[in-house]
């Protein structure tokens, strides 16, 4: 009972899943082969293996047993778990299993492949030209050639918009930064405006840095705004996915203010 999985990111809850699918295949094998386990005569069960294709960017050894009892709270158990579903976790990116690469051609090109994908997208500029880029490169090394030459697009689109999420999943997290910046900056005005107005009832002869203060805070409220403003022109570029854009309205205010307008912020 084999049953292989591949993950571009690590998981250390593979043995986890493992013990689900495994379960589902037992269940459908014990069904389909009608074998009656109430019997008093002992049935038997193809053995399982459990084989994890890892190719994340975390650097992890050639192979890692991810086992299930490691997931268990209990610690200071007496006696061994009555459960266990181990995961061999083999590492497939360029460089590392070289004896499975021998062995199996079709992964050593495909790890060939995914290293220099990430090596194009590593040297910036255009996402789609670095990949057409890299697919050009391995087709001339004969690195999956055949498929490469076939399912250009199809893999062209795949590799673009797992690397589209991942941007936008990092412009999130810059959005969701700046929002709490501005929430930040906000209860630090309140705050102000009371300590300003508890002066005012102290002393008269503060009431001209109290002004001075309300004009700062007038100056920064108009900030805010605009910070906001050119937020919410983020999460519409986003959206519409101008990363173009988006990239270049951070050095171009007069930019800023144009698409400000024309998207009516």
């Amino acid at each position: 009972m084999n049953l292989y999985e591949h993950q571009s990111s690590y998981n250390p809850n593979m043995p986890i899943r493992g013990l689900m699918y495994l379960a589902r295949l037992y269940q459908n094998y014990i069904d389909d082969c009608e074998i009656n386990v109430f019997s008093p005569v002992l049935k038997h069960l193809p053995s399982p293996k459990f084989i994890v294709f890892y190719n994340g960017s975390k650097d992890e050894p050639d192979q890692k047993i991810l086992r299930l009892t490691d997931a268990f709270a209990e610690e200071g158990m007496s006696g061994e778990s009555c459960l266990e579903c181990c995961a061999t976790m083999l590492n497939i990116n360029y460089g590392h299993n070289y004896e499975l690469m021998e062995k199996c051609r079709r992964l050593e090109e495909y790890s060939a492949f995914v290293a220099e994908v990430r090596k194009a997208l590593e040297e910036g500029g255009n996402q789609r030209q670095a990949v057409d880029d890299a697919i050009d490169i391995c087709i001339e090394k004969g690195v999956l050639r055949d498929i490469l030459i076939r399912e250009r697009a199809a893999i062209m689109n795949m590799v673009l918009s797992c690397t589209e999420k991942q941007y936008e999943r990092l412009v999130e997290k810059e959005l969701e930064q700046q929002d709490k910046k501005i929430k930040e900056q906000e209860k630090k005005l309140k705050a102000g405006e009371k300590q300003l107005r508890a002066g005012e009832k102290k002393m008269e002869e503060q009431e001209k840095q109290l002004r001075a203060g309300e004009k700062k805070m007038e100056e920064q409220k108009k900030q805010l705004k605009e910070q906001e403003r050119l937020i919410k022109l983020n999460r519409i570029l986003v959206q519409e996915k101008k990363y173009e854009l988006l990239e270049r309205i951070q050095d171009d205010p007069e930019l800023q203010k144009e698409l400000i307008e024309q998207y009516g912020i």
